[in-house]
């Protein structure tokens, strides 16, 4: 989206102006075929100057042109406050800024990122017909949203050790033992129970490849938490009914 980026960035430019700009990045050919795309979508507006002349802008109201400037905004917001809490740091060195504090900064990202996803899930695919465009806001946000995530890891994670993929399983990840029982529950009432099994068993591997640090969460049935607890490899061994 660079070229859309370019847009936001320069508009009331002419498409050869855009082409000098960008050359040595991209080709003329490239270029105008995004520019068709962005213009077929919407998500700009080809404004005629006089009979020779055309001039390009951002629709602004496109919610592509909506994501791409909240996730600049948020970027930049992002780096600001990092270089303050450096400054801050600096300026006391006896100043102590504990996990929790870190983490306390992390909950504002936390809820951003279910936003974001509840957009895609359920305003998207309802406002954007063009499963292209679709495409295209899925992979802005996805790698935007990547990139922000990536600069607070590196700039706070490191010095606090505490990871921001795991602070977000922690208050995301809702498929403890009391949620396994209650669906398991349910589901016998319904006489489902079989499917939701097979559903639960896809799910479950996923989570134990990609959340085994959410272990705590799955202390043995009879309450006693240890140490050590890890995600059971079967769903079925947290089943009290």
């Amino acid at each position: 989206m660079m070229v859309l980026n370019h847009i936001i960035k320069n508009p009331n430019q002419t498409e050869n102006q855009i082409v000098t700009d960008l050359k040595g990045k991209y080709s003329r050919v490239p270029i105008r075929k995004t520019l068709r795309f962005l213009s077929k979508n919407n998500i700009i507006i080809i404004k005629q100057i006089n009979s020779n002349k055309y001039e390009i802008i951002p629709n602004y109201n496109h919610l592509l042109v909506i994501l791409m400037q909240d996730l600049k905004n948020l970027d930049e917001k992002t780096l600001i406050l990092i270089h303050q809490l450096e400054l801050a740091i600096r300026k006391q060195k006896n100043l102590a800024i504990d996990n929790d504090t870190i983490q306390s900064l992390y909950f504002m990202y936390q809820h951003q990122i279910l936003v974001y996803l509840l957009k895609a899930l359920f305003v998207w695919p309802s406002a954007i017909k063009d499963n292209e465009m679709l495409g295209t806001m899925y992979l802005t946000l996805f790698t935007r949203l990547r990139d922000i995530l990536t600069t607070l890891e590196i700039k706070i994670s490191s010095k606090f050790h505490i990871a921001m993929k795991k602070s977000v399983i922690d208050n995301l990840f809702n498929l403890n033992p009391d949620a396994i029982n209650q669906i398991v529950k349910q589901s016998k009432k319904y006489d489902i129970d079989l499917a939701v099994e097979k559903v639960l068993d896809i799910i479950w591997k996923n989570g134990l490849l990609f959340a085994p640090e959410v272990g705590y969460k799955f202390h043995s049935i009879d309450g006693n938490i240890k140490q050590n607890d890890k995600i059971p490899n079967d769903w079925r061994d947290l089943v009290k009914y």
